[in-house]
């Protein structure tokens, strides 16, 4: 693969605020976290050990759906190695439920504890958890443990779930939500449209399948009543306050750092049942207890994502413009809600509109309990649906119309002029040129000889095909209105503590929670940038809840646009407290004459005036020598909240050939143009980029999680599951941005991490239809879908 960087180019549009003057900002920093991890000085969950450790394990479902009829421990119970089990009955009866915290209309909700009771409800469902001493004893007894149950019809698709029986008798129903959400007269729209397109799209069920699996370590303080959790999560204080919740404990007697984490993706953004009945088993047996996931329950217990079939229709007028989108969407939750469940099929609903101006609008959204394992965040989140169906139609429309695809879509976009827009569900699109954007990806892509080198390979029988698609993501997950208008209970804004240390050196923390991004760097830019330091004298951590300030983690790629921007402001505090001291010490009235830069605050007007920033902070600290009123000290805590989300958004295009005979395909070049406003590391952004593209080929062209009609699972190891690997990714992949601020925030910033990963499928997917002629509105696009899409058509 030939990678490809360009220089970003700044198109419109400040900010609020200015950055200060940057030097770290925007530079091409090398990551602080990496020498560590090269070295193996890591601290991820498994490499945690404690004195008297034991080890934990759950006794799983291996039927999707069965009632409970007997738990036999007896084979277990003189083993030496036995420390402690639980049953069912102790979790209903010690812990409340596992937290739904996104709460859709009139959406019918079920209780889920830690346990099955009951009942299980998927194959891998926990039935019992038991703590021995040793790994290898574990194991043994998991085996010897009997559990006799009445097998009861699975319900596997959410085409008749409505005609088989409940899965949670107390809600009555296998429909969890049907909500309808429209604008303006859209039958009218498709009524008098020149052309109408249409399709069925089907979105399979996918396994995030981070590198490290999930993993928990409790130890309990018996003298003290407290309990300290290793998770590896994504937002260590909301799994503090629920867990808290769930054992019926006071959240100060609870504890939750997150060690290094290997990759979340959103699945490690949970409130999982394990991380409940794990430190359950810590405070029953007093001892600290260990769970590590292994990778076949990843599969088994860990949340899904995506698995949604949609149905669409699109009208156009005579002369390409967009006038209406109608939409039915079916989703498959699996068996239970979890924190974010409800989620899965809402953010699709919503985010349809995309970089499109079109007047009418409507869908019908409906999440269905299945017995499978539960959906949940996935990288994108609910929006690589939205963004697929939309794209893939545009495509349609344009071969109806028989004009260019690009055409097509430039004719349609939101202009500069229309921001901030309001879209058809409701939304606000902060800012934006999604114009300019397409117009350099298609300039980098060097669109006019790719429909030439793509003539000459048809010439010569060759199945070659171009792609296109340009889409928005929602980022900066925030802010607290906007959760509380989607029924998040959970806060939408974020924090950072800056302190300088009486040394004149830095420490910065935050309510975010990285597992990966690089953000410990970018903090470390902002700060030193603010504040006047090298990078190598500020210090960022984050996960510990006993020394981070309050705040929501990482998901929704929020950390730079929230998160950071709580860093940039706490660092903009400290440094005027800074400024004023050292007017102080200086003897000098003019404190706007000074500024602070390369470990010196000096004078503007007069260089020769100047006092070491390690001069300031140690007085800072002595405190014997302060300004009137100035309190000792050099620390700053800020909580920010911003005024909206920011929207970025991304153009892609693919050039790809398929193979006629096999099905398979391969990505010949793909460009991508993104715009996530300031970026504070281009490097750590080009390397999300390239990582979502890798993430996204595996969901357009290989991974999906199958269920056989009994409700097992075939697709339960890395044999079955394909990830891509070097050899799957484009010989040529361009990475390059435009760069739009928002006002939203004082760093100008938006999100990027998952942009990718939204956008790149569809772009994939209308390149395979444009090579073979034929519609492909199913992913994966693996051979076998492929090559009957092929034949197909030969043979019509």
């Amino acid at each position: 693969m030939q990678v490809v960087e360009r220089k970003n180019e700044i198109i419109t549009q400040e900010p609020r605020q200015q950055v200060s003057e940057s030097k770290l900002v925007g530079s091409r920093v090398l990551r602080v976290e990496d020498e560590r991890l090269i070295m193996g000085k890591d601290s991820f969950i498994d490499n945690l050990k404690f004195p008297n450790m034991v080890y934990a394990g759950f006794v799983r479902s291996p039927y999707p759906h069965a009632k409970i009829k007997r738990i036999d421990v007896s084979m277990v119970e003189q083993d030496i190695n036995l420390v402690a089990i639980i049953m069912p009955e102790e979790i209903r009866e010690k812990t409340n439920p596992v937290p739904v915290l996104w709460r859709v209309p009139h959406a019918r909700l079920h209780e889920h504890y830690a346990l099955a009771q009951g009942k299980v409800k998927h194959v891998g469902d926990p039935v019992l958890v038991i703590a021995m001493r040793t790994r290898d004893s574990l194991e043994d007894a998991m085996e010897r443990i009997q559990v006799e149950y009445e097998i009861l019809e699975p319900v596997l698709y959410p085409s008749n779930a409505e005609r088989k029986q409940t899965i949670h008798e107390e809600i009555g129903s296998n429909v969890c939500f049907e909500v309808p959400i429209s604008t303006g007269d859209v039958e009218k729209a498709l009524r008098d449209a020149k052309v109408v397109v249409s399709g069925k799209f089907d979105i399979s069920r996918l396994a995030a399948s981070p590198m490290e699996t999930r993993g928990v370590v409790a130890i309990p303080d018996g003298p003290q009543s407290f309990l300290t959790v290793y998770s590896s999560t994504q937002w260590p204080h909301v799994l503090r306050t629920f867990l808290a919740s769930c054992l019926k404990l006071p959240e100060n007697r609870v504890r939750v750092i997150g060690p290094d984490v290997g990759g979340g993706f959103g699945v490690k953004g949970e409130i999982y049942g394990e991380e409940i009945a794990v430190a359950l088993l810590a405070l029953k047996c007093g001892l600290p207890v260990k769970w590590i996931e292994s990778r076949k329950e990843s599969f088994l217990a860990t949340t899904h994502a995506r698995a949604q079939k949609l149905e669409a229709w699109a009208g156009f007028a005579a002369d390409g413009k967009m006038t209406g989108l109608k939409v039915k969407s079916v989703c498959d939750l699996g068996a239970y809600l979890h924190t974010l469940t409800p989620g899965a099929g809402f953010i699709t609903a919503i985010s349809l509109n995309g970089p499109y101006k079109y007047p009418n609008f409507s869908i019908v959204a409906k999440g269905v309990y299945t017995n499978k394992v539960s959906l949940s965040a996935y990288r994108g989140f609910g929006q690589p649906e939205a963004a697929f169906v939309v794209e893939r139609l545009v495509s349609m429309a344009a071969e109806k119309l028989e004009i260019d695809p690009t055409e097509l879509r430039f004719k349609n976009l939101i202009q500069p002029s229309d921001m901030p827009f309001k879209t058809v569900s409701g939304g606000i699109y902060d800012s934006g040129d999604y114009p300019a954007c397409l117009r350099k990806a298609l300039d980098l892509a060097n669109y006019e000889e790719m429909i030439l080198r793509r003539l000459a390979a048809r010439n010569q029988g060759k199945f070659r095909g171009i792609g296109v698609s340009i889409y928005t993501e929602t980022t900066g997950f925030a802010p607290g209105f906007v959760f509380e208008l989607l029924g998040v209970s959970i806060g939408g804004y974020d924090s950072a503590t800056v302190k300088i240390d009486p040394s004149g050196k830095a420490a910065v923390t935050t309510g975010a929670f990285p597992h990966g991004q690089g953000f410990n760097t970018v903090v470390s830019q902002i700060c030193a940038d603010e504040l006047g330091l090298s990078f190598e004298d500020v210090y960022s951590f984050h996960g510990d809840t006993h020394s981070s300030p309050y705040g929501q983690g990482s998901f929704g790629s929020r950390s730079v646009a929230v998160a950071g921007s709580a860093v940039l402001s706490a660092s903009r505090k400290v440094r005027e407290k800074m400024i004023k001291l050292a007017a102080h010490l200086l003897k000098e009235n003019d404190v706007s004459d000074l500024v602070p830069s390369d470990g010196v605050i000096r004078s503007k007007s007069n260089h020769e005036k100047q006092i070491a920033i390690s001069e300031v902070a140690h007085a800072a600290y002595t405190a014997h020598d302060l300004p009137d009123s100035m309190e000792p000290g050099l620390e700053s805590t800020v909580y920010f909240s911003p005024v909206g989300l920011g929207t970025s958004y991304a153009a892609h295009v693919c050039e790809v050939e398929v193979d006629s005979e096999t099905g398979s395909v391969r990505l010949l070049k793909h460009v991508s143009v993104h715009d996530c406003g300031r970026e504070i590391n281009p490097m750590i952004v080009e390397g999300q980029i390239q990582g979502g593209v890798a993430q996204a080929i595996g969901a357009s062209l290989l991974e999906e999680i199958i269920y056989d009609e009994h409700g097992q699972l075939l697709t339960g190891s890395f044999i079955d599951y394909l990830l891509p690997t070097a050899g799957d990714m484009p010989h040529e992949l361009t990475v390059s941005s435009t760069s739009v601020l928002t006002p939203i925030n004082p760093l100008g910033a938006k999100g990027i991490g998952e942009s990718a990963t939204i956008i790149a499928p569809a772009a994939i997917a209308n390149a395979v239809s444009d090579a073979i002629k034929a519609d492909v509105n199913t992913i994966p696009m693996s051979p076998e879908r492929v090559w009957k899409l092929i034949s197909d058509r030969r043979n019509n």
